[in-house]
């Protein structure tokens, strides 16, 4: 889990997963910022941080869902390399959120 703070006040977090139905592969979960904070890299330093988590760990890709409707939160994963899938499903929790899988191809695996 990772944690943007400010002082101790908790502005952001995120976490990485391991894939367990593909080995080679990781997935951000739980991609939250607090409204006052985004906008300011706040997102970004999170997702750099999952990101060299998933390459520490050699994986191939990193993959995630994203509400359809947050352009922002869309355009911060483009941004870092996401691509759209094209997998699309209504978030269970929320039947009216419909989110989107994007994933981010890492490297070949070997760390380089």
């Amino acid at each position: 889990m990772f944690l943007a703070c400010d002082g101790d006040q908790v502005r952001g977090s995120t976490y990485g997963l391991v894939d367990h139905e593909r080995g080679e592969a990781g997935r951000v979960g739980g991609m939250w910022v607090e409204p006052a904070s985004r906008r300011r890299g706040v997102g970004r330093a999170l997702l750099h941080a999952v990101l060299g988590w998933a390459r520490e760990r050699r994986f191939r890709r990193l993959g995630l869902w994203a509400p359809a409707g947050s352009h922002a939160a869309l355009a911060l994963y483009h941004q870092a390399g996401f691509r759209e899938t094209g997998n699309r499903r209504w978030l269970p929790a929320n039947p009216a959120l419909e989110i989107i899988e994007m994933e981010c191809l890492l490297d070949d695996g070997a760390g380089r």
